[in-house]
Formats: C-alpha cells, structure tokens, sequence
C-alpha cells in the first residue's frame, strides 16, 4: 500500500513548480504501473481507526526520520518505485492503517502547506513566518541549490545589495528583470554551508520579486526545500523564518522512532 500511496492537490501548485518539478526529476522514475492519485484530503488516514490515539496526528517518514503533523498541513506525497521503496526500513506495526504512531507513512518526498508549532508551545517572534514559508521534505541527497545562480549572477554583473543584515544579493541589473539571488553571510545549513536562495518577479514586468526558492540538506538523506513569497515573508525574515521551521521539524520528529529493520544506505541511517 505505501508504495502506492501518491498524493496530489486537484488545482495544482502554482507557487512551487519550480521547485517541485527540480524535486520529481531527481526522484526515481517508477517502472511499474502508475499508481492511484489523491487529493490531499483524500489521504488514506483516519486517526479514530488508530489503535494508539495519535492525537490528531499523521505520522510521516522521510527516510527513517518520523515526524507528526496535523493531517492538513501534509497536502502532496510523491512515491518511489518499488525497488526504492522496498530499501527503506520496515515499521514496527504494519497491520495499523497507514499514518499511525506504528505505521507511519513512506515516501520519497513530502510536501507541507505548513509545518505546524506541537500543541501546547509557546508563540515567538518567528512564529507567524514559519507559517507562511512551505516545504518540501525530500528524502534524498539533492536540495535546490541556489549557489551556482548566486555566484554566477556576482560574477557577471554586480554585488546589488548588501544592506539586508545576514544576507548578499546579486542580480542582473536589467530593466523587467528584477529576479535576485540571495546567500546568508553567517547563517549556514546544518550539512553543506551557507544557504542561497533565488527571488523571482514571476510573469510580467513586476518592480520588486513576488516569490523566492530554495534548499538545503538538514541531515543526510534529509533534505528540505522551500517557497515564500516576499509579501508574507520579508525577504529580510528569512533567517529568522528558517530557524523557526528547524526548531519545529526538530520538534515534530518522534525521537528514537523503533523501525524493525536497519534500511539500506540509500535512505540515511546516519542520524
């Protein structure tokens, strides 16, 4: 069942195409029959069928990390063919629905409308901009590495900005082509350095970029990759915003989560 399980939303996703389609040409390509679609609503899960209570919870795995999220926040999940997923690791109970504390659901990768704060927590100054910033967990190796833009808009044109506290940018200085790529200074990902990201104008001849996207490696075989758009989060916010979010993926996880087999290291043993 979970090697059939894909989601998809029925009105697409505008705001992250880029990034996802980056994410689905890195995936696996299936071989076998195409499995069934669902919209995000449509997710085989029902928490009151659990036989532990899983409080509103749906439990999700990328490689072997588990993490928990209210059903809403999880909107499309793309799967792998069946030799990737026959290498990740086994749950502890598969005869639970899928989605449960002890079946959660696999993937290749995750994407999320939100990752939601664990009930109970305390707001903070960054809560209202996690909110806002979208994620793709992908359980691989390749994020959306914006660097290479970074540096070769520098190198051919200028440094544009570097008054945004934390933050480089550079762009080309044409007019309708307002696009800016993005590198934080000090502020580095957990594997791989700093963090770039790349804000476009979208379609039109906008004066200022409407959306940004970019990615990182959090761990190994766990990698996120992120979509803003710059009316919701200040381009300035960033840092802040991503912070936020790690300390809620941080959260989210279920620690020490007991898998029956060791998976391959394909899937990112190392923790």
């Amino acid at each position: 069942m979970a090697a059939s399980l894909i989601a998809r939303i029925a009105n697409g996703l505008p705001g992250v195409a880029i990034a996802l389609l980056a994410i689905l040409d890195a995936l696996p390509v299936a071989h076998a029959q195409t499995p069934p679609q669902y919209q995000s609503h449509q997710i085989p899960f029902d928490p009151s069928k659990c036989p532990n209570d899983p409080h509103g919870m749906v439990y999700f795995a990328v490689g072997r990390y588990v993490l928990r999220q209210p059903k809403e926040n999880l909107i499309y999940i793309t799967g792998g063919d069946p030799a990737f997923m026959a290498s990740l690791p086994k749950p502890p109970k598969p005869d639970e629905p899928e989605g449960c504390p002890g079946h959660p659901i696999q993937g290749a990768a995750f994407d999320l409308r939100r990752i939601s704060a664990m009930p109970g927590e305390p707001t903070n100054p960054a809560s209202a901009l996690a909110d806002q910033l979208r994620l793709i967990l992908n359980n691989g190796t390749v994020p959306i590495d914006m660097s290479y833009t970074f540096h070769g808009l520098c190198d051919n044109f200028r440094l544009r900005d570097n008054g945004i506290p934390g933050l480089l940018a550079c762009g080309a200085p044409f007019q309708c082509s307002a696009d800016v790529a993005y590198m934080t200074k000090d502020y580095t990902a957990p594997i791989g350095g700093k963090i770039a990201f790349l804000c476009r104008v979208g379609v039109g001849c906008a004066p200022k970029p409407v959306f940004c996207d970019g990615g990182y490696r959090l761990r190994e075989h766990f990698v996120i990759n992120f979509h803003f758009l710059t009316k919701r989060i200040p381009v300035k916010d960033f840092i802040a915003a991503d912070r936020e979010i790690r300390r809620r993926i941080k959260e989210a996880e279920v620690p020490q989560f007991p898998w029956r087999n060791e998976s391959s290291k394909k899937t990112g043993e190392s923790q």
